[in-house]
């Protein structure tokens, strides 16, 4: 079976923290360098988010995200195993 050519992040910020599909967005393409168009997927939940992205760039999006601010709030992100 092929590979997805896409992998689940988890980013610690949520809809309680005022956070929205838009502002994750805006972070991958500004901080993580991520074209706009190549963001996958983008689930939001109360204190945590899913965003999908192409699997040949998570390792770095997750190295240039770690510890920015999104909206204020330190964030982690992880690959969703």
């Amino acid at each position: 079976m092929p590979r997805p050519e896409t992998v689940t992040l988890h980013v610690t910020a949520g809809k309680k923290h005022k956070v929205s599909a838009h502002d994750l967005v805006g972070a991958f393409v500004k901080v993580g360098g991520l074209e706009h168009h190549t963001v996958g997927r983008i689930e939001v939940f109360d204190f945590y988010s899913y965003v999908a992205v192409p699997r040949k760039q998570a390792a770095e999006l997750i190295e240039k995200l770690n510890g920015a601010k999104i909206k204020g709030v330190k964030v982690r992100v992880t690959e969703v195993a």
